[in-house]
């Protein structure tokens, strides 16, 4: 086990600067659903992800549609199946992701709450 990296979770935080996005969402937004064009919150996304060594996996990252609720995400198996049912409930709104499928990054957001 590398011990820079325990149980094999790789934990970040981001802020606004480094990233593609202009004006008021300048410049690292991650943020999909504020108006900021979806280009340009792809390519930051991808940016983050290949800062941590992950940019390989961009397409099966999850992010849910986070609505200050009660609904968790569980991704547990490998299949394709199980990882689109994962993105389609999170995307329809949950607050939380509980991954352990390797591979797969989680990204979530907090401006006004604290996880």
């Amino acid at each position: 086990m590398d011990p820079e990296v325990p149980c094999g979770v790789t934990l970040a935080f981001t802020e606004r600067t480094g990233g593609f996005s202009e004006g008021e969402f300048a410049s690292l937004n991650l943020g999909s659903r504020c108006g900021d064009n979806l280009q340009q919150v792809q390519k930051n996304r991808q940016l983050v992800l290949e800062a941590l060594g992950a940019g390989e996996h961009f397409s099966r990252l999850l992010i849910p549609h986070q609505v200050h609720g009660s609904k968790v995400v569980c991704l547990t198996s490998n299949t394709s199946e199980a990882f689109e049912l994962a993105q389609a409930e999170a995307e329809a709104g949950a607050d939380a992701i509980v991954c352990t499928v390797q591979n797969t990054p989680v990204m979530l957001a907090f401006a006004d709450c604290v996880p």
